[in-house]
């Protein structure tokens, strides 16, 4: 048994230690090893143990030429506390089909198609770590997210869609809810400002439903906690922001009224820490477009601009 035990220590200490690709060996230091004295089991198997310690802390520095090959363990957000029951669910091989790059010098982004818990862990890990700017006009971050059922995170820590003091790893792009709800959510890593999305940047979210949220953490809400010159059309959040004083605007976190952001037939049923409870009863709408104005989601999922949305069609296939 303790030779068994050896063997996979020292497996499991290679395996740690090529995936960041150093896979490299030193035969003049394993020659030169050989002539003197071999330690014993013992010796040998608390090295191996110390070493498989050491090798499971290390953290890779991600990049785009690395992302898809890289162990999402070996992360440094995996290894910041953020991340909450996330890491052990992200399938690399999911991320690698749904990211393309459309054309040269332009921005890149995927259609990440949500269909169960693993597929929303492995584009939150995405969002929260690819190494791409989320700024500028050409060559930078942006993503299509096509929820398709609704999901259920009941019994899992979570963490934020969106990450960061500045934008370097907010969400940028556009999700699509469909009219499914997100419920179970549940976010508590020690963390402030936390919310299903942490930071948001210059996107669309339209038909998105959260029920039955738990989110802690100061400055934290339900929805979305930092958001910057973004559009949220027939929205809605329901659940507990435990640490959040805030009223009203607590659930959206609204923290810069100088972004031109929009709420258009959002609602909420939303419990904070100084024990107010807000309740919408109409779905309200902050920052209308101008009339006449028209907007590509609002004509495809509402064209009578009536509030009554409908996603019988899916917007991602209309756009090919």
């Amino acid at each position: 048994m303790k030779h068994d035990h050896f063997i996979a220590l020292s497996l499991a200490a290679a395996l740690i230690l090529t995936a960041c690709g150093n896979a490299d060996t030193d035969n003049t230091s394993f020659e030169s090893s050989t002539e003197t004295s071999a330690p014993t089991e013992t010796e040998a198997l608390e090295t191996m143990e110390t070493s498989a310690e050491t090798a499971q802390v290390e953290i890779c520095e991600i990049t785009a030429d690395n992302f898809f090959e890289t162990d999402p363990s070996l992360s440094e957000w995996a290894n910041s506390g953020e991340a909450g029951d996330i890491i052990g669910l992200v399938d690399m091989d999911y991320l690698e089909a749904s990211f393309r790059r459309d054309g040269e010098d332009t921005y890149y982004y995927g259609v990440f198609e949500i269909d169960s818990v693993e597929d929303l862990a492995s584009l939150t890990y995405f969002v929260n770590v690819y190494p791409q700017t989320r700024e500028g006009d050409t060559d930078y971050f942006f993503v299509l997210v096509d929820l398709l059922s609704d999901i259920d995170l009941t019994g899992l820590n979570w963490a934020p869609l969106g990450i960061g003091e500045d934008n370097s790893q907010a969400f940028r792009g556009v999700f699509v809810g469909n009219g499914h709800k997100i419920t179970g959510l549940y976010i508590d890593n020690g963390c402030d400002d936390n919310a299903f999305f942490g930071k948001v940047t210059d996107s669309t979210v339209v038909g998105l439903y959260i029920e039955g949220a738990e989110v802690r953490g100061a400055n934290s809400g339900i929805f979305v906690c930092s958001v910057g010159n973004s559009n949220f059309f027939d929205c809605y959040a329901d659940g507990v922001a435990s640490d959040n004083s805030m009223e009203g605007d607590g659930l959206f976190s609204i923290q810069s009224e100088s972004d031109p952001n929009r709420f258009i037939d959002c609602s909420m049923n939303v419990a904070g820490a100084s024990g107010f409870y807000y309740t919408t009863e109409e779905p309200f709408t902050m920052n209308p477009y101008p009339e006449g104005r028209s907007n590509a989601y609002l004509d495809f999922f509402n064209p009578n601009g009536d509030g009554n949305y409908d996603y019988s069609s899916d917007y991602f296939e209309s756009r090919d």
